[in-house]
């Protein structure tokens, strides 16, 4: 008491109404009293926080973390994803594409109201890369061989004419025209997920070199000298064929040999010819 004003401190009281009264005694043994008064404790507010690391918007693929902080001792808070049910916090994941609602909250006690924060998540799809590549550019002649593989940064099957190939393979192709594809096991949660490029093989250029006396050049000589007249298939694969003056004197595997007695005078053609076939041009 320190003149006509008492003071009393009291801590800790749960929120609700209180009456109170004082009362007094002096050393003359006189006794007051005041009259009766109430005050009131209210709940407080929870001062709830929900955080989304590293932001609300990513892409499929990143972990994010949702975290709910700010509750008092006395209270229960859940963090809860999409309504499917509480969930630990902090929530560590890698989500799939989609929007995702996060709610922190309380339903509170006699001393705290309830309470609630929320925020959205939005995983957006990935949009690495799914080609079909190849070491070397179309068109390519038959007998080069060249590699093909996917660049796909997921799971993925890749075909060739739509049979199932390996990744970076070695094609040793015949002439035609190939297509190939690269599909992506995941199809939601990427934007590329498909790919097709053609590769054409084409007909390689055959070579055929004819020797007339061992030489591939024109030579001269005496009536009713023999000398070899020759064929030889230096790129194809087949039989090809010996013509003396536009008549077939010999057929068959390369190389073809022909002894030739020039018994006229006269200007004579030798001719080595190859008709080709699927892979190799004439």
């Amino acid at each position: 008491l320190v003149g006509d004003i008492y003071n009393f401190t009291i801590t800790d009281l749960a929120a609700g109404t209180y009456d109170y009264r004082w009362f007094a005694n002096d050393t003359a043994n006189n006794i007051n009293n005041t009259e009766n008064g109430t005050y009131t404790v209210n709940q407080a507010t929870p001062s709830l926080s929900l955080t989304i690391i590293p932001s609300t918007s990513e892409t499929y693929g990143t972990q994010t973390t949702a975290n709910g902080t700010g509750c008092p001792n006395q209270l229960t808070c859940n963090l809860y994803r999409n309504d499917t049910g509480e969930i630990t916090s902090p929530d560590v994941a890698t989500l799939g594409v989609g929007a995702y609602n996060y709610t922190y909250n309380t339903t509170g006690n006699v001393n705290y109201t309830s309470a609630s924060v929320s925020d959205i998540l939005t995983i957006n799809q990935n949009t690495g890369s799914c080609s079909v590549v190849f070491n070397d550019t179309s068109p390519v002649d038959y007998g080069i061989t060249f590699k093909v593989w996917t660049n796909c940064t997921s799971g993925f099957v890749l075909y060739r004419n739509e049979t199932v190939i390996s990744n970076n393979s070695e094609q040793s192709l015949g002439v035609s025209s190939y297509n190939f594809t690269v599909i992506r096991n995941d199809t939601v949660n990427y934007s590329n997920y498909y790919d097709e490029e053609t590769f054409i093989v084409q007909q390689a250029t055959s070579v055929v070199y004819t020797y007339v006396n061992n030489s591939r050049s024109n030579i001269t000589i005496e009536q009713y000298t023999e000398i070899y007249l020759n064929a030889t298939l230096q790129t194809g694969v087949g039989d090809i064929k010996l013509y003396y003056n536009n008549t077939l004197i010999h057929q068959g595997v390369s190389p073809l040999a022909n002894l030739t007695n020039f018994t006229s005078e006269g200007l004579f053609n030798v001719s080595g010819i190859y008709e080709g076939n699927e892979n190799y041009t004439s």
